[in-house]
């Protein structure tokens, strides 16, 4: 059995290129979709980035509230998600948590956990200990008015 050291099967894989479908665009990417335009100036990032400038200061709300909260178009977390990889520098990123207070940018790099946790704190966010990187969600969940559903939940009596 061949050994195949670490990263040629990577490398191998990056190396190739995957043809968009020519009518939905799936397979490339934002930019190869809409050359020339930058991320953030995305139609449908814009009521999330709106959104995400309501948030107060030593408050945090999480992907999933997001999504449900944005009016106009309908997105998912992950959405959400993606649309914070490219925020304009006037959006307070660092204040939308993962569910449960995690700080999901660390899976991207663990440096960007570092400053968003070191961002958060300066607003007075605290997190549940030292070692975990999880929010106080009890005390720092920011629950708008926008976010309140007009229809009452299943599960609700």
């Amino acid at each position: 059995m061949a050994v195949i050291e670490p990263g040629v099967r990577d490398a191998k894989l990056r190396s190739k290129t995957f043809a968009p479908c020519p009518h939905t665009g799936q397979g490339a990417s934002v930019k190869e979709r809409m050359p020339g335009r930058k991320l953030e100036d995305l139609d449908i990032y814009k009521p999330i980035y709106a959104f995400v400038r309501t948030i107060p200061k030593g408050s945090v709300v999480t992907y999933g509230q997001v999504a449900g909260c944005v009016s106009d178009i309908a997105v998912t977390a992950r959405d959400v998600g993606r649309a914070m990889q490219n925020t304009p520098t006037d959006v307070p990123w660092q204040r939308v948590v993962g569910a449960g207070g995690h700080l999901p940018i660390g899976k991207r790099s663990p440096e960007l956990k570092i400053l968003q946790r070191k961002l958060l704190e300066a607003e007075g966010v605290s997190f549940l200990s030292d070692t975990d990187h999880r929010v106080d969600m009890s005390r720092f969940q920011w629950l708008s008015e926008a976010g309140t559903p007009d229809q009452p939940s299943l599960f609700q009596e």
